[in-house]
Parts: C-alpha cells; sequence; structure tokens
C-alpha cells in the first residue's frame, strides 16, 4: 500500500510473561493516510486471516510521534 512509510515485523527475545510474540509497526505521514491503511481491502484480508489463526490477544496503539530524539 502506498499510504505506508515503513513497515517493520519483529519477533519477542524476552522471557516476560505479559510479552507478545510478534510486532508490526507501520509509519504514515499523516492520520489521513493512516485511515486509508485501515480501510483498504488489503488491509481487511490481513486482520481477518490473523483472526482465523485464533491468536489468544492482540493490541492495537495508533499514536502520534511528538518528538523524535536523534
Amino acid at each position: 500500500m502506498s499510504v505506508v512509510k515503513k513497515l517493520e515485523t519483529g519477533v519477542n527475545i524476552s522471557n516476560r510473561a505479559i510479552a507478545y510474540d510478534l510486532v508490526l509497526v507501520t509509519d504514515f505521514e499523516n492520520t489521513e493516510d493512516l485511515q486509508k491503511y485501515i480501510d483498504h481491502p488489503e488491509h481487511h484480508k490481513i486482520v481477518e486471516y490473523l483472526e482465523q489463526a485464533k491468536m489468544k490477544k492482540a493490541s492495537v496503539v495508533d499514536y502520534e510521534v511528538l518528538n523524535k530524539i536523534k
């Protein structure tokens, strides 16, 4: 999807009991592009696939970066 500026995936390297196993981080230029991503049919296919995989738990966090430290 062309509205995605950056996409990263990762796996948990912690042995904490409260940790998640996988992470997907996507960056967007603005909230309008985020909404286009949310509404896109390909995004819906991914969500449906993950729901069918019967994950025990998932979390979604949409946030705006206020300050970047370099």
